[in-house]
């Protein structure tokens, strides 16, 4: 008996898996379409409503890693199978001899490397983004920029002039105060 079967397919079983693939096709052309038009205007602009959505909508969110699920499952591909068992209690230890089938487990295992690329370089991206959009008080002079937080940063209240500036308008060759990127990496470490 034929039928067509992917290594994923066989895992979560045919009926969940037909369920999942109509699902995460939904998911598929109603994120891309979000996703796209999302980073087009993050390269536009820099707008804190942008950033918000950037925050929610990438890198380690619950919502960007279920879509990235969903297009694995999306771009799953099924070949046909020659020795499948009649009897869907067989499946449990059933384990297609085939080379096409062999390659379904490569394809998946590609997608599942690059979903979690995917995940990675979005959260680099979206920590990028953020940086740009931020506000921080650069003093020219010096060559340094400080978080705008108030005069709590020693070398901030010592400088003569600070201009506020957001993170894309600070020029490559500054550096971040020491004071300040110890304060930053405490308030991350802390999931504030």
């Amino acid at each position: 008996m034929k039928k067509k079967l992917s290594f994923i397919s066989i895992f979560f079983g045919s009926d969940n898996y037909e369920k999942m693939k109509i699902f995460a096709s939904r998911i598929f052309l109603l994120g891309t379409p979000i996703l796209v038009l999302l980073y087009v205007l993050s390269y536009l602009f820099h707008n804190d409503v942008i950033c918000f959505f950037i925050g929610l909508l990438t890198g380690f969110s619950l919502l960007f890693i279920a879509y990235v699920l969903g297009v694995i499952v999306f771009l799953d591909i099924k070949v046909e199978v020659d020795d499948y068992p009649e009897n869907d209690w067989d499946m449990r230890n059933y384990e297609p001899k085939s080379f096409k089938y062999k390659l379904t487990k490569v394809w998946t295992i590609i997608l599942i490397i690059t979903g979690i690329t995917l995940i990675y370089v979005s959260n680099r991206y979206r920590k990028y983004y953020v940086f740009e959009c931020e506000t921080y008080l650069v003093d020219k002079k010096a060559g340094i920029y400080h978080l705008d937080w108030y005069g709590e940063c020693e070398k901030a209240t010592k400088a003569e002039e600070l201009e506020p500036l957001k993170g894309f308008q600070i020029e490559k060759d500054y550096k971040f105060c020491d004071y300040c990127e110890e304060y930053q990496k405490e308030v991350e470490s802390e999931g504030r």
